[in-house]
Formats: C-alpha cells, structure tokens, sequence
C-alpha cells in the first residue's frame, strides 16, 4: 500500500485507519524531512517512509538510512509476482492477444 502526501506534519497518521488491515504501509511524501521523533512514530506504527532520491540529503543523518527511494520502491513493486500474466499486465497488443475494454480477447 503506497499512501501519498505532499507533507506528512500529523496528517500521516490519517493512513494508519486507511488500510488498517495492511501491516507494512509506504508512505511517499515531498517533505523535506521529518524530526527523528516524528520518524520513530512513524516507524514504531509500521509505516515506511517513500522519499524521491533528492529529497533524501534533507533528513536528519540517522534516519536516512531508514528511508526508501521512490526509484527502490517502483523496483520493487515491478519485482512482485501479482498473479497476473505478462499478457494482462502488458500494453495493448502485447501476449497471446489483446483485450478490447470489455475484456474480450482479440487476435491471438
């Protein structure tokens, strides 16, 4: 789960009742950085911070090794086997055959 916010300030933890039922959450902000005591909040109610590559010189020293690149968690992601096929995960016309807006297949 990847939360979005341009600043986290108290309004991260509006997340936490969002996807209650989801342990680990992401939460991607452009803040330019956070106090050590708002990051152990955060990370002590399992939410792990999203920060874009420039972003990341802007937080205190002993929390970045804590953070995550945006580039890290778009890898990730890729990375994760969804069970979903190439054929339903691709742009149109890629697989066996494409699908029409209702799902129908064509080609082949």
């Amino acid at each position: 789960m990847l939360a979005v916010k341009t600043t986290c300030k108290d309004r991260w933890r509006q997340i936490l009742n969002e996807a209650d039922r989801i342990k680990r959450k992401h939460l991607l902000t452009l803040q330019e950085g956070v106090s050590e005591e708002q990051f152990r909040e955060m990370k002590d109610a399992g939410v792990q911070l999203v920060i874009p590559t420039p972003l990341i010189a802007k937080f205190p020293t002993s929390v970045r090794p804590h953070l995550e690149t945006l580039d890290r968690f778009i890898a990730e992601v890729q990375g994760l086997n969804l069970g979903t096929s190439s054929a339903e995960c691709g742009p149109p016309g890629a697989g066996s055959g494409s699908r029409d807006r209702r799902g129908a297949t064509r080609g082949g």
